[in-house]
């Protein structure tokens, strides 16, 4: 809907009609609920516009509609310019700015029915953001405007160089302070999470839910066919250390780890970690969490909010527990397999730069374990699911899980069967190479598993 140039704002406005909001997903108890979540904000004093510039920045995200885009950079303020300067016009697709435009004026509505009209003559008075932007342009130094675009070039480098050194400087200060487990935290949020956006990656732990789940160190890259350094690692050097120093300080003397997984918000599926070599040790920060515990086969429910380490085996079924309220954030410590795949000079950059504990030999292949891992990941959801009905029954999920590994043990392959593995064979154009046989018993009968050779050579991956 075109709207006029100039509006009346002593009355409430009503700048899109309810059939177009209607026709956005935007009914009328959604807009109530934009409503009803003003009227219990807790705003600050009517007569203190600096108050309420930071009650608008740091709340107003807060009380806006599920699944619209963030409100950065944009105020009251902002819109109330656009709807007196320009005609705006709002179609049936624009959900998300139509949304902003209902949070606006139910936002003008209620300052203007409890009685803000001294801060909103201040509002009107001001310049939004974009204008004040402009402006700032506007007033570069003539010195500024003469130089050619590879000198604004070099300016603008040299002066993301410096900020990148204070940055470092200033974070190395903080390194060199006792770390506690909100230092910790408060530096992940700030320096590393905040700035990484979601992935779907890690689709068979996170059930293809876009998720914050990233490691630093020792990586399995398929594309690379082995083992190699995370990207992260090179961009996030100081964090890297950090963390390093922290599980240094606070794991078991003697203990050796590759890599570091943090988790954000992640309620992982029951599943096994097919990479890992030996134990694995974790810690959780919790803001105003509850639940979130670390399931286990062996012993249950691990509770990971102390200040120390907790240890579990993560080749074996292990989840993440139901958890509500605030962020919560995982530290996973462990060693990767396939370390003599690293090149010499990632394992000292790994162990003299970055201080890595790594283990004394590189051969971290993971031992032939009883039963294969595609059993393993059968038997998590299971027992997982064993674990709930019960009421969080250890004995009765154990029971559940040994009973699908009875039946894989009671199936073991002929000797003729296990000649084929390491057994080489071509289908469509492409090689491929038998790792294992065994009895798989969803299918109730023997399955191989196999990989493209052409791709991975003797690198099995995991």
């Amino acid at each position: 809907q075109r709207l006029k140039n100039m509006i009346d704002f002593s009355l409430r406005p009503r700048y899109v009609c309810d059939a177009d909001l209607d026709a956005c997903g935007l009914t009328d108890v959604y807009r109530k609920t934009i409503y009803e979540k003003f009227q219990r904000a807790p705003l600050p004093s009517k007569e203190n516009i600096e108050l309420y510039r930071s009650w608008e920045k740091n709340y107003m995200n807060q009380v806006r509609l599920k699944g619209v885009t963030t409100l950065r950079d944009i105020d009251l303020c902002y819109y109330i310019n656009v709807i007196k300067t320009r005609p705006i016009r709002i179609s049936k697709s624009d959900k998300k700015i139509a949304a902003r435009f209902v949070y606006f004026f139910e936002l003008y509505s209620y300052l203007r029915k409890n009685g803000w009209d001294n801060i909103f003559s201040q509002l009107l008075s001001q310049d939004p953001k974009h204008i004040q932007l402009r402006e700032a342009r506007k007033a570069l130094t003539p010195e500024k405007k003469l130089l050619t675009p590879d000198a604004r070039e070099k300016d603008r480098k040299r002066k993301a160089i410096a900020a990148q050194k204070k940055r470092e400087a200033f974070l190395r200060q903080r390194n060199d302070q006792n770390i506690t487990k909100q230092h910790i935290f408060n530096n992940i949020m700030e320096n590393f999470l905040n700035q990484l956006k979601p992935h779907n990656r890690r689709k068979k732990v996170s059930g293809g839910k876009l998720i914050r789940s990233f490691t630093i160190g020792v990586v399995y890259a398929p594309f690379y066919r082995g083992s190699r350094i995370s990207n992260l690692t090179g961009v996030y050097i100081e964090v890297t250390k950090l963390l390093v120093r922290f599980g240094k300080e606070r794991l078991p003397p003697g203990t050796t780890f590759t890599s570091i997984t943090i988790n954000m918000n992640l309620q992982s599926r029951p599943h096994i970690d097919a990479y890992n070599v030996g134990l694995s040790y974790i810690i959780g920060f919790g803001t105003d969490v509850n639940g979130g515990g670390l399931w286990t086969l062996a012993d249950g429910i691990l509770e990971i909010y102390g200040e120390n380490f907790v240890q579990f085996d993560g080749t074996m079924p292990h989840a993440t527990m139901a958890f509500t309220g605030g962020t919560r954030i995982t530290l996973i410590y462990y060693t990767a397999r396939n370390l003599m795949q690293l090149h010499p000079d990632e394992v000292t950059r790994l162990r003299d730069d970055l201080g890595f504990p790594l283990p004394q030999t590189q051969d971290t292949q993971p031992p032939l374990l009883e039963i294969s891992s595609t059993v393993r990941m059968d038997a998590a959801e299971v027992a997982f699911k064993e674990f709930i009905n019960t009421k969080h029954d250890v004995s009765a999920a154990q029971a559940k899980a040994e009973g699908i590994f009875r039946v894989y043990r009671a199936k073991q392959p002929t000797a003729e069967m296990l000649t084929l593995v390491g057994k080489i064979f071509k289908n469509d154009d492409v090689l491929w190479r038998i790792v294992q046989v065994y009895y798989y018993a969803q299918f109730k009968n023997f399955v191989v598993d196999y990989y493209n050779y052409d791709i991975f050579g003797e690198n099995t991956p995991p």
